[in-house]
């Protein structure tokens, strides 16, 4: 039944019954108020009415059913108001029109931000787009009730920014127009999505004007330049910071005519001076002192980058260093020899001027922010020079080693020091740097230590830095070809020094004071500054050249002329041992008003030196000088002055450290304990672990109270636990729960404790203990509702161990119990992300390959979402294994590449040394065997110039399989005798025991039947000795073989039989290829060709279907000589 037309109420236009607008005018007709339920969209009817959504002043939101592909969509209409005149309601038509097909261009290629846009409808002015279900921002801030976390609120506008710079990168940009919290949708698996595009309420604000679609806004959040009709791309950026101040502070931010807002991390404290930084420029008045989007983001990235990481401390400076004479001829030498060979080591003995000539050099060769200086001190570990280089290199940009150090230390473990400096150096190269480490010798001892300077020195000499090292020890670097220990200054520069004027007027008596001293500079200092205040200077030299202690006597003479403050000021300084002090810290140990003026006399006598730290001005002395003035002090005052300092630093500096070390020295182990059971994560962040580990090994535990001993012992366990000092660990983390137990300690606390020895037990290889510890954590975690993420962590640990255990089915329920465990989404993905990677493990474990890729998905996208590439690069690493295991080997390959990108920029060396090779894994299942072999060989060459050996010798076995496959039986034989030497170095036995069953395999080949049998029996003991199935049905087929070989038949058929009945309860199709291809050989020299054939045709098949080349040959070869027969 056709419905009557209808007319336009005013232009009188007769319309179809179902029209909305008339065709004349465009003006809405009478009932066009709304859509029904049911009623069909589109030329096609392709979309029916669901229901209404919500409705604006000049827009409607509707559900919609796509009727061909079965899929909810949203409609959005244009409503335009009946009361607007003729050419106004054309005006905003077109206007909208051009605007939808803007956005109908986002489409291609489209971004995961922004929902996609199906079709648009003109006849309807309606755009169908995706149905995106979730929460929107202004209502999670409203129920949470509070700011939401920095951390997540940057992930969030991190998505949105990306959205808006994709939007104005377009050939015709397109704007937002009404950015704000309820514009920006959070969906369920906790992706954002940026919707309600507002193009019907910015076209309809001001009809009138020619520039309607960029007007109107939402107060708050629009800048003044869009209420005056000109929004422009970074009218979004406005908004967009905007957005973000209010998710920070949970105020909304006024209008942009009204008052100045305060600055975000001045209403939130939690909030961070540079994210406030970073809001304040995005809502500039002016539009052209705004951001683009582009930049935006980018600074989105690197807050996210640097969040939850410890800001590296700042750069260690050159120490201010006395006049500087002489040595012009070994400024030179050095100089050409930095030139040519990138390597300088200054030695010679204490007082000499090594210091003094590295920092000349030092600040000839290189700007003062490309100079990386470090003063090593008594027993310092490797892990500090490396954080300090780490740090330093952040502060030069490059703080992909300082983000991978922090992120190892939260999980545990730090990197090995030779190891991460392999990364550090990578992030130096063409950084044109000069790495200055000064005072070797105190550091000479240590093993690991020497490790790391050489192979800095060995990428010194390669070209990727330049290093300088000043020891007391005359063999400073490696190499041969370095300066001879540095001696006495010469006459001239010598005399420069004694510059006293009865001494210069003395020549007679200069030149005996420098023969006395042999030129020593510091002597020569010291004698300079006794000669200022001595009536008779030949009475100095007399003195001097009858005393046996030269540097003893000129101390005591100098000492003896000090007046009282100048006294107290040489014994304050050396009570600051290595650190030296600023005036704070020295007003406090010698009280008085004159300090400035006895300051500035004694640096003007070189008595003091002063250096940098933190901007402010530091004093020290000379080690000669230190040594002299701290060994006079009663162990009562420095004691006492000891634990003023340590007070000072602790409070007043929040230089924790030092505090820490002050009350060590003072013999306070309260304090001590207290400062390092308060933050321990701060002060092993900056890679104070081994001097955590020293100082408690020299205080005196016992005597703490329960709680007190509880506390630090488990910090000292968590330190011991980062060196990878287990049993030290173990030990400790076990006194920590006894003392918690008898200070009636319970739930979060104790149960952390037992996670920590629960991770120690792992690391150590005792997977029953770790279970244990876990399980006694969770009795007490459990038990209180308030420490659920404790629970969680527990529960990621324990996850681990049963998964070590082989107890797959357990170790997927703790997975999933701490994902329960775990705060709500979208709180915590990194930890979520890590839980559904483990889960992912487990069922590879269990060959379910098609359910590890689907949890693999929801792991990146939560590693996205808390913004870790380090797991984002093992994530999609374990995606292309699984892709691979699929046979989808295409697929494999993308991920592959895509996480030796993400490696590759993090620096993360073993990483990309693993994914590498499983990349020639991938191109040899494939069939590339090229490519195959040119992974293999960069795997080879990486671990061969960092030393990787166990990294080594596995590509030395991948080559060697491709050698053995191409049939090089003799190259193959080589790789793998050297792969096999380096498994017995690394007491590997199953790498070892796999090159002995390949090294027979090959003596088979080669026709040496005896030497196989040997590589058999050996690979077969190990094999045993390990229960490794694989391994064991391996050694049996090539013992089989051999007896063959020999002749030895029935022996052989036993040998093989069991192979066989190996290789089938493991259904590995490679390994029953070569089971089945030695039956074939073993029929055939018994003389049954009919059992023989059968044998070769099975193992032909499975040849084929797995690309295995030599089998296929010599089954070939051996049907051919059956079917002569």
């Amino acid at each position: 039944m056709m419905s009557q037309a209808g007319a336009c109420q005013y232009c009188g236009h007769k319309n179809r019954a179902e029209a909305r607008f008339c065709g004349m005018c465009g003006h809405a007709l009478p009932g066009a108020q709304g859509w029904p339920p049911g009623m069909l969209l589109g030329d096609d009817q392709r979309y029916r009415v669901e229901r209404q959504l919500g409705a604006g002043g000049f827009g409607e939101a509707y559900l919609v059913e796509d009727g061909q592909l079965q899929r909810l969509c949203v409609a959005k209409r244009l409503k335009l108001d009946p009361r607007w005149r003729a050419e106004q309601a054309a005006l905003v038509a077109q206007t909208f029109e051009r605007e939808a097909r803007l956005l109908v261009a986002l489409n291609n290629p489209g971004h995961p931000h922004i929902p996609e846009i199906f079709a648009y409808l003109p006849q309807d002015y309606c755009l169908v787009m995706k149905y995106v279900t979730g929460t929107d921002l202004f209502k999670v801030l409203k129920e949470r009730g509070q700011p939401l976390p920095e951390a997540e609120a940057l992930r969030y506008m991190r998505d949105v920014a990306s959205a808006l710079a994709y939007m104005h990168s377009r050939p015709q940009p397109v704007v937002h127009g009404d950015l704000k919290p309820q514009n920006v949708m959070l969906d369920e698996i906790g992706r954002i999505w940026l919707i309600d595009f507002g193009l019907a309420q910015r076209a309809a604000t001001t009809p009138h004007r020619a520039e309607a679609t960029l007007a109107g806004g939402t107060p708050g959040y629009t800048p003044p330049e869009q209420w005056a009709g000109r929004a422009e791309p970074r009218s979004d950026v406005y908004a967009l910071a905007a957005t973000l101040y209010e998710l920070v502070t949970r105020q909304r931010p006024p209008p942009a005519a009204g008052p100045p807002q305060p600055a975000a991390d001045q209403v939130n404290g939690e909030v961070r001076p540079q994210v406030a930084q970073l809001i304040a420029h995005g809502m500039a008045a002016a539009a052209a002192d705004r951001p683009h989007a582009q930049a935006f983001l980018a600074a989105l990235d690197e807050l996210l980058t640097t969040l939850h990481v410890v800001p590296p401390p700042p750069p260690e400076r050159p120490p201010e260093v006395g006049q500087f004479v002489g040595r012009v001829a070994e400024l030179a030498a050095l100089r050409q020899q930095l030139t040519t060979t990138g390597v300088v080591g200054i030695s010679g003995m204490a007082g000499i001027g090594k210091t003094t000539l590295a920092v000349h050099l030092a600040q000839q060769e290189a700007p003062p922010e490309r100079i990386f200086w470090h003063s090593f001190r008594v027993g310092e570990r490797a892990e500090v020079l490396v954080t300090r280089l780490a740090g330093w290199l952040a502060h030069l940009g490059r703080g992909a080693g300082w983000q991978q150090l922090q992120r190892a230390q939260q999980g545990g473990g730090l990197p090995s020091a030779e190891l991460f400096v392999e990364q550090l150096i990578q992030l130096a190269h063409g950084q044109q740097v000069l790495l200055c480490c000064d005072n070797r010798h105190w550091i000479e001892d240590d093993a690991e230590l020497a490790r790391v300077l050489g192979r800095l020195e060995r990428a010194a000499r390669a070209g990727d830095l330049r290093l300088l090292l000043t020891s007391r020890s005359a063999a400073v670097l490696e190499g041969a070809a370095q300066m001879p220990p540095l001696t006495g200054l010469d006459g001239d520069a010598a005399a420069m020094l004694l510059n006293h004027g009865r001494l210069q007027q003395n020549p007679a008596l200069r030149a005996a004071l420098i023969a006395a001293t042999e030129g020593n500079p510091q002597f020569l200092v010291l004698a300079n500054a006794v000669a200022e205040r001595i009536d008779d200077p030949q009475t100095l030299l007399e003195r001097l050249l009858s005393s046996a202690a030269v540097e003893e006597y000129l101390l005591k003479e100098l000492d003896g002329q000090l007046a009282a403050e100048e006294r107290q000021v040489m014994e304050a300084v050396a009570l600051l041992r290595d650190d030296g002090g600023n005036r704070a810290v020295l007003e406090l140990l010698a009280p008085g008003r004159g300090l400035r003026r006895t300051l500035q006399s004694l640096v003007a006598r070189n008595l003091l030196t002063t250096g940098e730290r933190y901007g402010e001005r530091i004093y020290v002395q000379h080690a000669i000088v230190q040594h002299f003035y701290y060994a006079g002090l009663a162990a009562h005052a420095r004691q006492t002055m000891h634990r003023q300092v340590a007070t000072h630093y602790a409070q007043d500096e929040q230089t924790l450290m030092v505090a820490v070390r002050h009350y060590a020295w003072g013999d306070d182990a309260a304090g001590a304990v207290a400062l390092l059971s308060n933050q321990p994560w701060r002060l092993m962040s900056q890679g104070h672990a081994g001097a955590i580990v020293a100082i408690l090994a020299s205080l005196k535990l016992d005597n703490l109270a329960a709680g007190s001993e509880a506390a630090v012992r488990s910090v000292y366990g968590e330190a011991s636990a980062l060196l990878g000092d287990h049993t030290h660990a173990l030990s400790q983390l076990e006194r920590a729960i006894a003392a918690g137990r008898a200070a009636g300690e319970a739930g979060p606390r104790q149960a952390r404790r037992y996670r920590l020895l629960a991770h120690a037990y792992e690391r150590s290889g005792d997977y029953a203990a770790a279970e244990a510890a876990c399980r006694s954590g969770l009795e007490l975690s459990e038990a209180s509702s308030a420490v659920r993420t404790e629970s969680a962590r527990l529960y990621t640990q324990l996850a681990a161990v049963l998964l070590r255990r082989g107890a797959l089915a357990e170790a997927a329920e703790a997975c999933h119990a701490g994902l329960v465990a775990l705060p709500p989404a979208p709180a915590a993905p990194g930890e979520r992300s890590a839980l559904f990677d483990r889960l992912a493990t487990i069922e590879g474990a269990r060959v379910s390959y098609s359910r590890a890729m689907e949890i693999l998905a929801q792991s990146l996208a939560l590693a996205r979402q808390a913004g870790d590439p380090l797991l984002m690069g093992s994530i999609l690493h374990n995606m292309g294994h699984f892709s691979n295991e699929l046979g989808q080997h295409d697929a494999a390959l993308r991920y592959y590449y895509e996480s030796l990108r993400i490696k590759d920029e993090m620096g993360d060396l073993v990483g990309i040394v693993l994914t590498s090779n499983n990349l020639g894994l991938t191109h040899l299942a494939s069939g590339a065997t090229a490519a195959a072999q040119a992974a293999f060989t960069q795997v080879r060459e990486l671990s061969d110039l960092y030393q990787l050996p166990a990294y080594l010798a596995m590509a030395l076995c991948n080559l060697g399989q491709i050698a053995y496959e191409q049939g090089n039986s003799s190259e193959a034989q080589s790789q793998f005798a050297a792969a096999a030497q380096l498994y017995v170095q690394l007491d590997d036995r199953y790498g070892h025991a796999y090159c002995q069953c390949m090294l027979g395999e090959l003596a088979l080949s080669l026709g040496d039947a005896p030497t196989a049998l040997a590589y058999g029996k050996k690979a077969l003991e190990l094999a045993n000795f390990l229960h490794a199935q694989a391994l064991s049905a391996s050694a049996l087929r090539v013992l089989g073989e051999a007896h063959t070989a020999l002749g030895n038949l029935a022996q052989a058929g036993e040998l093989l039989a069991q192979a066989q009945r190996l290789a089938l309860q493991m259904g590995d199709p490679y390994d029953e290829a070569l089971v089945l291809a030695a039956l074939a050989h073993h029929a055939h020299a018994g003389g049954d060709t009919v059992q023989a054939r059968r044998y070769a045709e099975q193992s032909l098949v499975l040849a084929k279907a797995h690309a295995i080349a030599h089998v296929q040959v010599a089954m070939r070869e051996l049907l051919e000589v059956g079917a002569r027969r």
